[in-house]
């Protein structure tokens, strides 16, 4: 054999070499991709035994990837699909292909719906299928959690339309009160007990619309975490006197035959305490508020005491009462019992919200009970803090 023929052959061996080396890498490649996808997929020879499946076909099936057969397979069909396998093999033969949902029992007993796709798969002289399985309940979960996320989202929207529309509402009514007795201030030969009693309405529907106004900014403020709990010394006694005396005012204009009384079972403890004393105000004045609003005639009451390190404040009412199936939103936002530009109570559905929500960055929490037509009682508590004079020490 000469030098060339020598090279020759070599150089043969040399591409042989590559050529497997590239093929090894395909069949690695390939074998990836097939282990990587989260369908099961299983491929059956002539004798329509398992001769392939990847990591996903175990995990959906719950089969011992050790030790499984064909058999365990057909034991796991429920009674009404057990004729899968002989259908299957007959639409592999008469048409190439093969589409059905059947259900087997789970690892925990439970039976899950799966998806199959069957095809004939030719490779070489050698004739076998290919089936496919697909979990359809996970599936359906990810579609009723995106059904369910746009409904969600679509009851939002109408939630905030409503509310803009509620706010566009309660902002005109005091506003058009504004507007229309200043302007029968300039009306000649007004009384100055006339003058006087328009004045007050402008000054009533100027402090409503102020509310409003606040009320949305503090929701907005509240919504996006832009409110910290400022704590200072504030007197008790005096909190309540303020909130007290604005809620004598509302009932006043309201011309409501309501009695408030106030309860202090506060005893010997300490009145100055560190809270703050804005929020805390806010809280009371949209709790009393809310019960003059919807008590016609009767009593309120504000019970303020200490249970177990934690000043307890109650505002009871015997006003018109809330249903029990709207107990567990009348804390949500936009949510009242009342709804539509005709119901019988104005508001912007957003009081209640912040009450709750200042409660709770206070370190509180806050509960209610209700029944119709007999009351309302809104408890809340917050931590006891009392400011130890330096003297006392």
């Amino acid at each position: 054999m000469n030098i060339k023929q020598k090279l020759h052959i070599i150089s043969d061996e040399n591409k042989n070499s590559c050529r497997d080396e590239d093929n090894h890498e395909v069949n690695d490649f390939y074998r990836t991709l097939v282990q990587s996808v989260k369908d099961g997929i299983a491929y059956y020879d002539k004798q329509k035994n398992i001769k392939y499946a990847n990591p996903a076909f175990f995990s959906i099936t719950g089969l011992d990837e050790k030790s499984f057969t064909t058999e365990d397979f057909k034991t796991k069909l429920h009674q009404e699909h057990t004729d899968y396998f002989i259908k299957r093999d007959e639409a592999l033969l008469k048409d190439g292909f093969y589409d059905r949902n059947i259900v087997i029992k789970g690892c925990n007993g439970d039976y899950q719906t799966l998806s199959t796709h069957s095809t004939v798969v030719k490779y070489g002289e050698e004739t076998g299928s290919l089936t496919i399985f697909r979990d359809i309940a996970s599936i359906n979960s990810e579609m009723n959690e995106t059904f369910k996320s746009n409904i969600e989202s679509e009851a939002e929207n109408r939630l905030k339309a409503g509310f803009l529309a509620v706010i566009s509402h309660e902002i005109r009514t005091p506003l058009n009160g504004v507007v229309g007795f200043a302007n029968l201030l300039l009306e000649d030969n007004l009384s100055e007990e006339i003058k006087q009693e328009y004045i007050e309405h402008i000054n009533y529907n100027s402090e409503k619309l102020l509310q409003i106004i606040g009320d949305i900014i503090d929701f907005s403020r509240l919504s996006s975490s832009q409110v910290e709990i400022t704590y200072e010394d504030a007197s008790l006694s005096e909190i309540v006197e303020a909130v007290v005396d604005d809620a004598k005012t509302v009932i006043r204009r309201t011309d409501k035959p309501i009695i408030l009384n106030v309860k202090n079972h506060f005893k010997e403890k300490n009145d100055i305490i560190f809270t703050d004393k804005i929020w805390l105000e806010k809280v009371l004045n949209h709790l009393l508020d809310n019960a003059i609003k919807f008590t016609l005639n009767g009593s309120i009451d504000l019970i303020y005491s200490i249970e177990n390190e934690m000043i307890c404040f109650t505002v009871k009412d015997t006003g018109i009462g809330i249903n029990m199936e709207n107990l567990a939103k009348i804390f949500d936002e936009f949510k009242q019992e009342f709804t539509g530009h005709h119901r019988p109570f104005e508001g912007l559905g957003i009081g209640l919200t912040l009450v709750k929500e200042a409660v709770k960055r206070m370190g509180g929490r806050i509960t209610v009970k209700s029944e119709k037509e007999i009351g309302s009682e809104f408890t809340f508590y917050i931590p006891y803090r009392p400011v130890v004079d330096d003297n006392e020490q």
